[in-house]
């Protein structure tokens, strides 16, 4: 499967963002996101090897944005900045949280 020009680039904007998030100290790496987000860490590597062959999962991208603050629209589009000024962090989008978890 070929990845649309745009694809590829929310794909490198991901990328951007998980180097920023070590560079600042919020994240060790790749491995950090992935168990977060509930990922397969090699499944994610592979598409970040082919971008113009394998796209990312969108649970992946809202967890980057709900739980590291990226910004939805810079991730998705590559306007405004990075980060999301107004996120709170480290929360837990429900459908990451294992059965039982955060339920009252």
């Amino acid at each position: 499967m070929n990845i649309s020009p745009e694809g590829q680039r929310i794909t490198a904007r991901f990328i951007e963002a998980v180097k920023t998030l070590k560079s600042t100290g919020e994240i060790r790496g790749l491995n950090t996101v992935t168990t977060r987000c509930g990922a397969n860490y090699w499944n994610v590597r592979t598409v970040l090897s082919e971008p113009a062959t394998r796209v990312l999962k969108p649970e992946l991208l809202a967890c980057l944005v709900s739980d590291f603050g990226v910004s939805a629209r810079w991730l998705l589009t590559g306007e405004g900045t990075i980060f999301d000024e107004r996120h709170e962090y480290k929360t837990q989008l429900p459908f990451f949280l294992s059965e039982g978890a955060g339920k009252e």
